[in-house]
């Protein structure tokens, strides 16, 4: 594991994304949802794509996607956080990570998600994204996991790369999921490595369901690794949490365990060395307080001439032998200049002295079993301090040196390199180096707008004292060079230990340029022929060069310079000017860009012609049987390479001749011929142009007039609808009057249309349409008879309903008589009945008395 403890300048652990678009499924074999059950926690902010591609049905998917991702964290304000971003033409905030704190609340503000639609801006939504929602303000928290999570199902309209990379080198961890038309490769770009495990790819919404489990899985184990190694890179020393940054230099401790830092507070003159554990086994001097962030320890300064103390992160005892001596720590990194103490220890119990041997700061102690090696500002290079021990038993007398190694920060740094370079060149940057120590621990580091690009060897001699050495490398011009800077950092690589520092002035800007296209110069219509005395417009334009703003533009047409309108796009850069064609026929376009010391030009050759007027002359109406006279010519001597046309498509004439010579034609005119175009046109053939004139020739005739039904009588039951148009013709056009019974319900629509409603008797009678202009008029007629019900049918239906009413008499009837003959009847001593429980005595007859004397009368 590494602990990195970096310069406040370069990237700590950054603000990060997390964009998040989850849709948690059930298994299809019945198994429960995964449910992230790690204690550690993350900052999640989804961003969703939210453009017209994606639409309202399938923006209804992705929610419920969303709603069930939720449910697979733990969520709380102490806990993993969820903020929503939404993005198509901008981007916009749905809510903060600090804005909701339980599960509950962010399902039911997913639930509420607004559809808004736009274009797809990517690269400006990752932007924001970075500035607006991981900041302390937003509910970002400091050595918490953050992770980016993205979703769009198309094509981002602008550069993503920068804005991706931004966030990655910010230490955001980017998962990236494409839908149906979503471009790989972008995906990729925006996503972090590998691209196995953080790119997804589905052909449809519906399909973001196979992807939940290993999502989440895969979300919720990377965020346990981020707190397992945000936890292992801790300082231990409670007091040391909070941010301190510096200007120029960095520190990194490699292959680490917990770092301990002494409470004192030094000044830059007096700083005191910061010490480790008892077993730890490196020291830096320094005067820095600590804190952690993310992954990263910063050990960071005021000043760039403060010492830096930094421990060895593994658990060694330092150097052990027969001597039996410990140092603690077992190796010193002191910057020239700054105090260093080391304390040299004995496990034995006979020794009767022990001390330092050295240039500076040599010590004698009697009767105790360490010694402190204490130099307040270590300005020696050869000090090589070593600690002496004497025993009363063998062996009686050793020494021990420790470790120690003087760096010094260089004194001076440049860079150096071209301003201006053509794109896909290349250009050395050289850097120079000045007084450092030691050089052979000592690289140079080249960054590109915060990139590291390569890395150099600075020296390669075990010379302890300061020496000068520069470093040259070479890289390719790029477009993308334009705004970036070029700056490098000294390393002092000391294996376990690594030290860095640069100048923050020392930034080179180099701006690319292109200028290898061609210059093109455009006219209307692509023609090189333009009518003499017109007026027209030229553009020049040049294409894929850059820098646009260094480009300049000018245009001459016959050596006279043109006022010209210049524009600027990404991809072009034009010039338009108006122009006239001049009487001597030709001309020539000269357009010239100059960028810097290049300059381009390109001429275009202008034609001019000449093309006269064709004249029509006929008359502009005729009467019916008329003769009409057409004639097509040109007044003009000057007809050269110009040809006559007459075109007349009613009577299928396409006559051509020489302009000097007329075309006539006469015929007699019809009703056909009402509204005839006739076309007379001249063109000019070497240019391939034409001038045309055309006229409408009018016939006059007087009106006719018809019906839309051919019958003369109309019949219409009484009740019912007719609808009758009168139909006209005639030059002018005639107009139509009806003559009629007026009644409420006949209406007449548009003149022409006569409507009847609900039609009664009243109706019935004669109706004329008639048709008027100033050569005549005409007429027709026709009669409406209106139909009562028939008498017949009256009678039918009084004979039904009177044969309806015998049925039901002679049924009543029936029944009567029946209930007469049957019931109960009292059987009376003189052989008479009474039926019915009635009164009056019924006597029976003598066939009746014999038959109820039998038994047999029922």
């Amino acid at each position: 594991m590494k602990l990195v403890c970096r310069h406040g300048t370069m990237p700590s652990l950054p603000l990060v994304f997390l964009a998040v678009i989850l849709h948690s499924a059930n298994k299809a074999d019945g198994q429960e949802p995964f449910v992230c059950r790690s204690p550690a926690i993350a900052d999640i902010v989804v961003l969703l794509d939210e453009s017209w591609s994606v639409g309202l049905i399938n923006f209804r998917v992705v929610r419920s996607f969303l709603e069930l991702f939720v449910t697979a964290f733990l969520v709380g304000s102490d806990k993993t956080r969820v903020g929503l971003a939404q993005y198509g033409t901008k981007p916009r905030t749905a809510w903060h990570l600090n804005a909701l704190s339980t599960k509950e609340a962010v399902i039911s503000a997913i639930r509420e998600i607004k559809y808004k639609g736009g274009s797809t801006r990517t690269g400006l939504a990752l932007t924001y994204i970075l500035e607006k929602c991981f900041t302390a303000e937003s509910g970002a928290r400091l050595g918490i996991p953050k992770v980016g999570i993205f979703i769009t199902d198309g094509v981002s309209e602008d550069d993503v790369l920068l804005p991706a990379r931004r966030l990655r080198d910010a230490g955001v961890e980017m998962f990236a999921i494409g839908v149906k038309n979503a471009d790989e490769n972008e995906l990729n770009a925006i996503a972090s490595d590998p691209p196995q495990s953080h790119v997804y790819n589905v052909p449809n919404f519906k399909m973001l369901s196979t992807i939940v489990e290993s999502l989440t899985r895969t979300v919720c184990d990377r965020v346990e690794q981020q707190d397992r190694t945000i936890q292992g890179s801790s300082v231990t020393s409670p007091s040391t949490a909070q941010s301190i940054s510096t200007d120029e230099t960095t520190i990194m401790m490699i292959e680490s365990t917990a770092v301990t830092t002494g409470a004192e507070n030094h000044s830059s003159e007096s700083e005191a060395s910061t010490m480790l554990s008892t077993q730890s086994s490196v020291m830096v001097t320094t005067g820095f307080s600590t804190a952690t962030q993310g992954s990263t320890t910063t050990l960071e300064a005021n000043k760039v001439t403060m010492a830096e103390l930094l421990m060895d992160f593994t658990t060694s005892k330092g150097q052990q032998d027969t001597c039996d001596v410990e140092f603690s720590p077992a190796r010193v990194i002191v910057r020239y200049g700054d105090p260093v103490t080391v304390t040299c220890h004995t496990n034995r119990t006979d020794f009767r002295a022990m001390g330092w041997e050295a240039s500076v700061g040599a010590v004698r102690v009697e009767g105790s079993n360490s010694a402190v090696w204490n130099v307040s500002s270590l300005t020696v290079w050869d000090a090589e301090p070593k600690c002496y021990l004497n025993f009363r038993a063998p062996p009686k007398q050793c020494d021990k040196r420790v470790n120690l190694t003087i760096y010094k920060l260089p004194e001076y740094l440049s860079i150096d390199g071209p301003e201006v370079i053509e794109k896909g060149k290349k250009f050395n940057i050289t850097y120079e180096v000045k007084d450092v120590a030691p050089i052979n621990n000592v690289w140079v580091k080249l960054y590109r707008d915060g990139v590291m690009i390569e890395r150099k060897h600075l020296g390669q001699n075990n010379e302890k004292k300061p020496e000068s050495g520069n470093v040259t490398f070479t890289v390719s011009a790029d477009r993308k060079d334009q705004g970036w800077n070029y700056t490098c950092v000294v390393e002092f690589d000391f294996s376990f230990v690594r030290i860095e520092h640069f100048n923050s002035s020392n930034l080179l800007k180099v701006t690319p340029y292109a200028f290898d296209e061609e210059l093109e110069i455009l006219l209307v219509n692509s023609s090189e022929y333009i009518e003499v005395g017109a007026s027209f417009n030229a553009t020049c334009v040049l294409r894929n060069s850059f820098p646009m703003a260094d480009i300049q533009m000018r245009m001459h047409f016959n050596g006279s310079e043109c006022e010209v309108d210049v524009k600027q796009t990404p991809e072009q850069v034009s010039a338009t000017a108006t122009l006239v064609q001049p009487s001597n026929l030709n001309g020539t376009i000269t357009c010239t860009a100059n960028m810097r010391s290049l300059s381009k030009s390109s001429q275009r050759n202008v034609v001019g012609y000449k093309l006269p007027k064709p004249v029509l002359k006929m008359p502009n109406h005729a009467h019916v049987g008329e003769p009409v006279m057409v004639k097509c010519e040109v007044n003009e001597s000057d007809t050269a390479d110009v040809v006559l046309y007459m075109l007349i498509p009613k009577l299928n004439i396409n006559e051509t001749k020489a302009a000097g010579i007329p075309i006539d034609k006469t015929f007699n005119a019809t009703k056909s011929h009402n509204n005839m175009k006739i076309i007379c046109v001249t063109e000019q053939r070497t240019a391939a142009v034409q001038k045309q004139e055309m006229m409408t020739l009018t016939v006059f005739y007087e009106p006719s007039v018809s019906l839309n039904t051919s019958e003369n009588t109309i019949r219409i039951s009484h009740g019912g609808d007719i609808s009758i148009q009168c139909i006209a013709d005639g030059s002018p056009a005639p107009e139509v009057t009806w003559n009629y019974k007026e009644e409420p319900n006949v209406q007449i629509v548009n003149a022409t249309i006569l409507n009847v409603k609900t039609a009664t008797s009243m109706n019935n009678g004669v109706y004329k349409c008639q048709a008027n202009n100033k050569h005549g008029n005409a007429t027709t007629t026709f009669t409406l008879e209106v139909t009562s019900t028939s008498s017949w049918f009256i009678w039918v239906i009084v004979g039904a309903i009177l044969l309806i009413f015998l049925i039901v008499v002679g049924v009543v009837c029936c029944i009567y008589k029946r209930k007469q003959k049957r019931g109960s009847y009292k059987v009376c001593p003189n052989g008479t009945v009474i039926p019915n429980g009635g009164l009056e005595e019924i006597p029976l007859a003598p066939e009746q008395k014999q038959s109820m004397q039998n038994g047999e009368l029922s």
